[in-house]
């Protein structure tokens, strides 16, 4: 899956986009929208579903007259000026979940086919009643529960109506892919949330470039860990205080938050006992240093 291609969004934000286009999510398979149909009766040459209809032909025994056949049509009108023939094609509609909502997604055989090596053909070989409504193949169960990035297309049906149907044209469980698009918040009142990152557009403002161009990527930047005590000596603009123990010697904690200019400049993050996010630590002074002063 090509990531520079597509836009990322969360599912919260799938009802808020205003064009057609294909997006990237991630999310986790909690069930299935309905257990009643799984597959569907798809033209050999297009995969478009087929219905059954009903004409008058000459009859083929060479009396006179005509009777009633029934044949397979095809939506599309290129494949019926020829005999239709149908194969069945997996079609299961998901519901699948992030931090931020859920969403109803359908899932076609390609993909079903690489994740479980199995077509709607072979589980019907196996057991006939799977084509009897409500029969659902307990095979598709190893899909629940697994975390996926979602390729999926927003059509102009779902901008109108604001539907939460979306086809599925890619997927993929790499955990190298899924890892760059999630991550977990570190401070403030969401702390500990997983959350998503999307790429942005972004353009140059620096006047001396002769052209304009534009790029998308994460919205990062670089930064650097380091102890305090080898941050000392050191002047920098913004600082990040990681206390997940309170210091443990004299000045310690003066070195760390002076490192910084302004106090805007320097943001906490103190966890007590039990791992919690708090206000306040220990500030270690050898009073002894200032007896004889």
């Amino acid at each position: 899956m090509a990531r520079a291609d597509f836009q990322f969004s969360t599912i919260g934000a799938l009802n808020q986009n205003s064009e057609q286009k294909f997006v990237i999510i991630v999310g986790t398979i909690k069930s299935f929208a309905s257990e009643d149909s799984w597959f569907y009766n798809a033209c050999r040459n297009c995969n478009r579903k087929v219905t059954t209809k009903t004409i008058s032909k000459e009859k083929q025994d060479g009396s006179d007259g005509f009777e009633d056949v029934v044949v397979l049509e095809c939506k599309d009108d290129g494949c019926n000026s020829k005999t239709v023939y149908s194969v069945p094609r997996i079609k299961v509609p998901i519901r699948v979940q992030d931090c931020t909502g859920i969403v109803t997604l359908t899932l076609f055989e390609r993909e079903v086919l690489k994740l479980l090596k199995v077509n709607a053909s072979q589980l019907l070989d196996k057991n006939l009643d799977l084509a009897n409504e409500g029969n659902f193949p307990p095979e598709l169960n190893a899909l629940l529960n697994r975390k996926f990035a979602f390729k999926i297309a927003i059509g102009s049906f779902n901008i109108q109506n604001k539907s939460d149907g979306y086809s599925v044209s890619k997927l993929t469980d790499n955990p190298t892919v899924i890892s760059e698009l999630e991550a977990e918040i570190i401070s403030g009142g969401n702390i500990g949330t997983r959350t998503y990152i999307p790429r942005i557009s972004l353009i140059p403002s620096d006047k001396k470039i002769p052209f304009e161009f534009q790029r998308r990527q994460f919205p990062l930047a670089v930064c650097f860990a380091m102890t305090i005590n080898k941050s000392h000596g050191q002047s920098l603009s913004r600082v990040g205080l990681y206390l997940k123990q309170p210091v443990f010697t004299h000045g310690q904690l003066y070195v760390a938050l002076s490192r910084v200019k302004t106090r805007q400049g320097v943001k906490l993050l103190i966890l007590d006992n039990d791992g919690k996010p708090t206000n306040k630590t220990t500030n270690v002074v050898y009073k002894e240093v200032f007896r004889d002063l």
